[in-house]
């Protein structure tokens, strides 16, 4: 998926000189739109059916997550896979009482050890040089600079930062193999924690329960904010140059909504 993507990125930038084409017209190309559609479609579910998630679909979510960039590379997020019906209860008593949490047949813990982690920082790092064909003698000063940048700023938002990546990347996984998800920040993380027998040094970060949704009914489009809202051109406050599409162009953001059962009450 990720070369078909870099493909039609590049032959629509090779022919974007050449034709002009419209402002919209990458996300025609049938990569991309496979993305965007996803993208656009996801909603968070409220309810699941029993229907158990295949090994293999979690398997293929887990290892894509695993694909997430973060700081430095050090991968510091871990996801704890709860399917069985006692440990689901389990985590439900201690998140509000969330239904989805027992309806769907697996929810995903995603946490970070606060102290764990920085255990696999020199093989991380010797891989690294290894596949570069540096030598490994520069790894101590590497992992020095790199945990004082980390300890100098606030490890816990550092460690939130890189789950929240690595958990966004499980989330589209899932959905694009088309399961539905619900991602859930309700719940006491201490009593998570707790429940779940983690170690006393983890950060609950968040849920994500995967499953098929018990109502299949295309749900409402909530709406987003317009791209000269909350994207800024060199300077903060300047609005995001977002060219305007003709009325009609398959690629008008009207259009990718018709064609995808989503309301017009957004505009991209």
């Amino acid at each position: 998926m990720a070369l078909i993507g870099k493909k039609a990125g590049l032959a629509y930038g090779e022919r974007a000189m050449k034709d002009a084409p419209s402002p919209l017209d990458l996300l025609s190309q049938p990569a991309v739109h496979e993305l965007a559609q996803v993208v656009r479609q996801r909603r968070a579910t409220p309810h699941f059916l029993p229907d158990p998630v295949p090994e293999d679909v979690l398997n293929a979510v887990l290892s894509l997550g695993a694909e997430a960039p973060s700081g430095f590379n050090f991968q510091p997020w871990r996801f704890l896979v709860l399917r069985s019906p006692e440990q689901r209860a389990r985590l439900r008593a201690a998140a509000f009482d969330q239904a989805k949490i027992t309806e769907a047949p697996a929810v995903i813990v995603a946490l970070a050890d606060r102290v764990g982690w920085k255990g696999k920082v020199d093989e991380i790092l010797k891989t690294k040089a290894r596949r570069k064909g540096r030598p490994e003698k520069g790894v101590e000063q590497q992992k020095r600079d790199a945990l004082a940048f980390i300890d100098q700023s606030s490890p816990a938002v550092w460690l939130t930062r890189q789950v929240m990546i690595a958990f966004t990347y499980l989330m589209l996984t899932a959905e694009f193999l088309g399961w539905d998800t619900a991602p859930m920040e309700g719940f006491d993380p201490v009593a998570v924690r707790d429940i779940l027998k983690l170690p006393a040094t983890t950060e609950v970060i968040a849920l994500l329960a995967i499953g098929r949704a018990a109502d299949r009914e295309q749900r409402e489009h909530p709406g987003r904010l317009s791209t000269d809202q909350i994207a800024f051109d060199d300077h903060y406050g300047t609005p995001w140059p977002f060219p305007p599409v003709p009325a009609g162009d398959p690629a008008s953001p009207a259009s990718f909504i018709k064609q995808s059962a989503l309301p017009v009450s957004i505009q991209f």
